[in-house]
């Protein structure tokens, strides 16, 4: 596995940043940055970084969303969660709306070659081969899932779905950073002392960020602890 990034927290806030205000101008990756929000399943544990679902066919994977300069609503939810780190992680598929993924689920439980956690099923074709205003974008068509979202649903939050597989193998890098919104400061300076002290990590390695959703620039603060 490649060495941590050099610079600290600084310097992921302002490349989140820059992801962010670039959104669909963005080729080097992403058009935004991937926000997981504490979802009440698991971030109450010792170890919030786990996937823990009501099931076992949902814990196959963890919904989030895609935010950008032109995209800010997000699923609701508690007032923080991680930031995805797409390096580390395997998107599955992306919705332009919530699609109520908890009910596209694969028996046994896991992307197959016939079945994708939270993306398949239901009747879902892929918006690639059949475009409609409610179908799972693959997860090389990101930037198209933002550009159909900013057509039919500007004013409210995606859902992409990451394996939850490669997430849990992938830890700690899957998490680039802990977040919070306005009031969610306690509860993720929590996790993130939770994920610091088990991993053995340096603070800056995973930085703990403030994020203002409306902020005209900037929207990422890098949070000393």
């Amino acid at each position: 596995m490649p060495p941590w990034e050099d610079g600290g927290g600084g310097a992921l806030a302002a490349r989140l940043n820059g992801a962010f205000s670039s959104g669909l101008r963005n080729k080097a990756g992403p058009p935004g940055v991937i926000i997981h929000q504490f979802d009440r399943f698991g971030d109450h544990t010792a170890t919030p970084w786990k996937v823990i679902a009501p099931g076992a066919k949902l814990a196959d994977r963890l919904s989030a969303s895609l935010v950008n300069s032109e995209l800010r609503a997000i699923f609701g939810g508690e007032a923080g969660g991680f930031v995805v780190n797409p390096s580390f992680n395997s998107i599955l598929c992306a919705w332009a709306v919530d699609a109520g993924t908890m009910s596209r689920t694969c028996d046994p439980p896991g992307p197959s070659a016939t079945c994708v956690p939270g993306c398949s099923g239901n009747g879902a074709v892929w918006c690639e081969d059949s475009p409609s205003n409610y179908c799972p974008w693959g997860p090389s068509h990101l930037a198209d899932m933002a550009r159909q979202q900013l057509e039919i649903a500007r004013g409210r939050y995606n859902e992409v779905i990451v394996d939850a597989f490669v997430w849990e193998a992938k830890l700690p890098r899957s998490i680039e950073a802990v977040y919070f919104l306005a009031g969610g400061e306690a509860k993720a300076r929590s996790v993130h002392q939770k994920i610091i002290s088990h991993f053995g990590l340096r603070a800056p390695q995973i930085p703990l960020l403030k994020l203002d959703l409306h902020a005209a620039s900037e929207p990422f603060q890098y949070i000393e602890v």
